[in-house]
């Protein structure tokens, strides 16, 4: 409870939580409305969300804050356990447990709006990326004017995977791979606010530089895994066509849910804008 008053007492912090009262929003869209700095902003969510009242989810490209009910819920019990008064900003508190009913809905439906703005805006990868999405299934293609085996090791070496695999503006400061089967590919992929994600992959087979074929799971920074994400059965194909590579990254699911989280917090986006970044890397790499 004292992470909490401590996360609160700080005004423009609780200004922040007024504003997420009424959906989520970014952290540049809080800085603009709130008229500060959007570095100020995201030290202001780092804090919130260290209390465990605010949670970030990512979203094609973005991150998207929200309030989490359970520590306002907690917080209401203590207030009516001793009788407290908290301001005059907690007396509508029921009301805004109220609203809160609603935010796993309204998470999802502002992803599947924001996916929506960026198909009518052309975001949808024009780079030469298809994508097929079946049941159980996404499959995603790409040709580069690169070699097999150049394109095969920029998949498969840390310090190639490093420089290209996360969206931008994240970042890979750590990324270790041992490729061989059952071997572990361990890497953490920042956003430019300082927030960490750590993902785990096992590899199964590999056949080089054909194949790589993966299990991946979110994890902690020990590898330890976690069901944060759906598991993902991953295959790449390395297929050499007239000089070049056409790339063939196809994910299976565990149920038709399990993809369609997937595909709603922007992992096609993401792909995509990764792949944009290996095109150029591949020229620096031949």
């Amino acid at each position: 409870m004292n992470s909490t008053w401590s996360a609160l007492a700080e005004p423009n912090r609780f200004l922040i939580v007024e504003l997420l009262r009424d959906g989520p929003l970014t952290a540049g869209e809080i800085a603009d409305r709130l008229g500060l700095g959007q570095s100020q902003v995201s030290k202001h969510l780092r804090v919130l969300s260290e209390a465990g009242l605010v949670e970030a989810f990512p979203i094609a490209n973005r991150r998207i804050y929200s309030l989490r009910p359970e520590p306002f819920m907690e917080l209401d019990v203590w207030l009516k356990t001793f009788g407290r008064v908290a301001g005059q900003r907690f007396d509508d508190l029921d009301d805004f447990l109220h609203e809160l009913q609603g935010k796993e809905s309204r998470i999802q439906s502002l992803a599947q709006n924001t996916l929506l703005e960026e198909n009518e805006m052309g975001s949808k990868p024009n780079n030469g990326m298809t994508t097929t999405v079946g049941e159980l299934d996404l499959v995603m293609e790409r040709t580069f004017n690169a070699p097999q085996e150049l394109v095969f090791r920029a998949f498969t070496e840390a310090e190639h995977v490093a420089r290209w695999w996360a969206p931008l503006p994240y970042t890979i400061p750590v990324c270790k791979i041992d490729l061989r089967p059952g071997g572990i590919w361990h890497y953490c992929m920042r956003s430019p606010e300082g927030e960490t994600h750590w993902v785990r992959s096992v590899y199964g087979e590999i056949k080089r530089p054909e194949r790589v074929s993966y299990t991946s799971l979110f994890a902690d920074e020990n590898a330890v895994p976690n069901d944060m994400i759906p598991e993902q059965f991953g295959t790449m194909k390395f297929i050499e066509v007239e000089g070049k590579t056409r790339l063939v990254s196809h994910i299976k699911f565990e149920s038709p849910e399990a993809l369609k989280l997937t595909v709603e917090m922007g992992m096609e986006q993401g792909f995509s804008m990764a792949l944009d970044t290996l095109d150029g890397y591949l020229k620096e790499m031949s």
